[in-house]
């Protein structure tokens, strides 16, 4: 997938969980290159297994990352990527309720430039007294510090930002991120609105 200099693209984690619940995260990232950058679904999957490394330790067997989705933001474009082998969690706990999920919050120091990742799939193993356990916001704060890494496609790289298109410039990097200590509610979608 060709992205241009200067746009940029969302980057849809697909996860599902043994029920065949589907569970989405949008990650954004912008070309801030001086030329056009060929996107392949081999660097999307090597970005994609980083991240997950990062987190699959809280997550439960239950739920495997099977592939990513891209699209362009602002040249229309979407590749698909489904991996040969899905990245599976490794906790054995029985996982929480669905809706529950931990929370990374990057900062761009614009305003109304923060961006939320929730992570869904942890287990009771994770959680006690209604806070995270000592490591997971270790874990958590490794999984921002990845996210917000250059994006590597091989010969160029990607930088992680939020998209406004009423703001000038429209993409705003994030410079920082936090693993929040509590857990959190994700927000639950019709069948077939929003991603």
């Amino acid at each position: 997938m060709n992205v241009k200099a200067g746009e940029g693209v969302r980057v849809v984690w697909l996860i599902r969980d043994d029920s065949a619940n589907e569970y989405r995260n949008v990650f954004s990232y912008f070309n801030d290159n001086t030329s056009d950058v060929d996107l392949s679904g081999a660097a999307v999957e090597t970005w994609a297994a980083n991240l997950w490394d990062q987190v699959d330790d809280l997550i439960s067997t239950k739920f495997e990352l099977y592939g990513c989705v891209v699209e362009g933001v602002e040249t229309f474009g979407t590749m698909t990527k489904l991996f040969a082998t899905p990245y599976v969690g490794v906790s054995s706990g029985d996982p929480l309720p669905r809706q529950l999920a931990a929370l990374v919050t990057g900062y761009t120091g614009e305003r109304r430039g923060i961006a939320h990742k929730y992570i869904c799939g942890l287990t009771e193993l994770s959680v006690t007294d209604g806070l995270w356990v000592s490591g997971v916001t270790d874990m958590l704060d490794d999984f921002g510090a990845t996210w917000i890494e250059p994006f590597d496609t091989g010969f160029f790289s990607f930088t992680a930002a939020t998209y406004n298109p009423l703001r000038t410039p429209k993409w705003a990097p994030i410079e920082s991120t936090i693993g929040r200590q509590i857990p959190s509610t994700q927000r639950r979608r019709k069948v077939g609105v929003g991603s």
